[in-house]
């Protein structure tokens, strides 16, 4: 499956919207491939985090593609040995890229701690030109988390959201109301600590 990445304008007329493709970009290779968030930089360039299949797994990958919708300038995927999905994306406050998601696999690069089993919600940094995963922390308990969505503070701290299955997600300051739960987390700008 090829997954088509669309620009819309929305023109309002007699009441109705309408949704016109300014232009359109093929992303991915001979499998499936699906985006799951999209960031503009001031620049103008658009940045997408998602996954793709690869070699008998999901990896996880960021693009980065020029303003004027052409081409794809930057392609970088990332992941262990597991199934690893890009669910969230943002730009941290040196001008890198922050991807959010989920991962079953023990060895993401540059861990900055260990994985928690059942498959832990993670933070990779991104260098901005695509290069290569500056660190990453696996965030979560014994069982299935994952992050979702991302955004940066002024003050460069990390917020992420999602869900868990664990009873133990880590600096949690309450208890958790049933099998499964949204979470909202706060994390250092250097990944080496979770507020809350």
């Amino acid at each position: 499956m090829r997954l088509v990445c669309l620009l819309f304008i929305m023109l309002f007329l007699t009441g109705k919207c309408i949704a016109l493709p300014v232009s359109s970009l093929y992303i991915g290779g001979g499998n499936f491939d699906f985006i799951s968030s999209l960031a503009v930089s001031k620049e103008g360039s658009v940045y997408v985090a998602g996954y793709t299949f690869k070699k008998g797994n999901y990896d996880a990958f960021v693009a980065k593609i020029s303003p004027d919708f052409k081409k794809i300038e930057r392609f970088l995927t990332f992941g262990g040995k597991g199934n690893d999905y890009a669910y969230g994306l943002a730009f941290s406050r040196d001008g890198g890229v922050i991807v959010v998601g989920s991962t079953q696999s023990e060895d993401l690069p540059r861990a900055v701690n260990s994985y928690s089993g059942g498959g832990d919600a993670f933070i990779a940094k991104i260098d901005a030109k695509l290069n290569s995963v500056r660190q990453t922390i696996y965030i979560g308990g014994n069982k299935r988390d994952f992050a979702k969505s991302v955004c940066v503070s002024k003050e460069g701290d990390i917020y992420i959201c999602g869900a868990t299955a664990s009873f133990n997600f880590p600096h949690a300051s309450n208890k958790p109301f049933g099998y499964s739960d949204a979470f909202v987390a706060q994390i250092t700008p250097d990944l080496k600590e979770i507020k809350s």
